[in-house]
């Protein structure tokens, strides 16, 4: 009788094991990244100058010495 090989070699098995701790790995990245993109450090960020706009906005002109 001769013995059926295995349906996965063990080179198989070790790609696929590769490939599962990359995206494991890319995933855990991609959210640290994001985990750190979106924490906010300061209570008075860039974002808070859209409460201030003064509308309609005030025109100011330059005088650039042409005239």
């Amino acid at each position: 009788m001769s013995s059926n090989p295995a349906p996965y070699s063990d080179f198989w098995s070790g790609a696929l094991f590769g490939f599962m701790a990359g995206v494991v790995a890319i995933i855990f990245i991609a959210s640290l990244v994001a985990v750190k993109f979106f924490q906010r450090n300061d209570i008075y960020d860039v974002d808070h100058w859209k409460l201030n706009v003064k509308v309609p906005f005030t025109t100011t002109w330059m005088n650039m010495g042409y005239w």
